[in-house]
């Protein structure tokens, strides 16, 4: 269907319908360029990496086929995904272009997952409400949204269950990126044996934001909630990680701020050198503890 929709060429919103409840199959790298809304209506994706893939290859319209003679994104979009279970958004800019996401109400997320190491310049703006991602219902168990763009990003009422690093944001441009956590709830996410068999023990945390020199990153959390079960605890970087501690990270670091309401959360802040090579704490003095309470607010 994706396929279709870009072989047509749509000169206004392009629609893509699922039938009720269906199980739509197996999808790896839907290729989508073009404004699009898709009707989930309970339907769910089943298998392959479940992405639409945006701005990493260059395709042909007429065949609808990867091209070397063929097109990156050409112009700037909004994608728009209501109701649809294991859907996932993954690419590489290379393009300037406007990338706008908007997922609505779609459950098992298999991740949201964009670089910019091709372009450092393509906005990427992410909205996520009233979803979940769930590494039992199939999410990535590693990351489940990443991007390393500038960008407007609100995440609402959705739910992280289970994920090695839930939001990991690596911020690589020198624009701004702006992030909204409103009504989220973390659910044992960054757990210690999950970290370690991901290898994320030394920048694992359910929230972690890190900018690179020249960039900056503002995260506004409201009404959030870091849980952990059985008297389970996170790997050790806290609920909420800001800046880079591992032994290789850059000594010069970007801006990172922190404005927050009506959260319980340990807020951590690390220093490049944090950690040694082997991954354990090499200089306790490079990081810092903060545990805020609900009724703190934080600016």
């Amino acid at each position: 269907a994706l396929t279709e929709v870009y072989k047509s060429n749509p000169q206004g919103t392009a629609e893509a319908i699922c039938k009720p409840d269906a199980d739509v199959g197996s999808m790896t790298h839907g290729h989508v360029a073009d404004d699009l809304v898709i009707y989930g209506n309970g339907a769910k994706v089943s298998g392959g990496e479940k992405d639409m893939e945006i701005d990493t290859y260059q395709y042909d319209r007429a065949t609808g086929q990867q091209s070397e003679g063929g097109d990156f994104l050409d112009k700037e979009i909004t994608v728009t995904v209501y109701d649809l279970e294991g859907i996932a958004a993954w690419g590489e800019r290379h393009t300037d272009h406007t990338v706008n996401l908007h997922f609505i109400d779609c459950k098992n997320m298999q991740r949201v997952y964009f670089t910019n190491n091709s372009n450092p310049d393509g906005t990427l703006n992410i909205t996520l409400e009233g979803c979940s991602f769930d590494a039992a219902g199939g999410s990535n168990v590693n990351t489940t949204v990443y991007t390393n763009a500038p960008g407007e990003i609100a995440i609402r009422n959705t739910t992280f269950t289970n994920i090695a690093v839930g939001l990991n944001i690596n911020h690589k441009s020198n624009g701004v990126q702006n992030i909204l956590l409103e009504g989220c709830t973390f659910t044992d996410c960054a757990l210690p044996a999950v970290s370690a068999d991901k290898g994320t023990t030394t920048y694992g945390a359910p929230v972690r934001i890190v900018a690179r020199e020249g960039a900056t990153t503002h995260l506004t959390v409201n009404g959030t909630t870091f849980n952990y079960s059985n008297g389970n605890t996170n790997c050790g970087n806290g609920d909420i990680l800001l800046g880079d501690g591992r032994h290789d990270a850059a000594p010069q670091q970007g801006t990172v701020t922190l404005a927050m309401t009506g959260t319980a959360a340990q807020v951590m802040v690390q220093q490049a050198g944090y950690y040694d090579n082997a991954g354990t704490v090499a200089d306790a003095a490079k990081a810092k503890v903060t545990p805020v309470t609900a009724s703190d607010e934080v600016q």
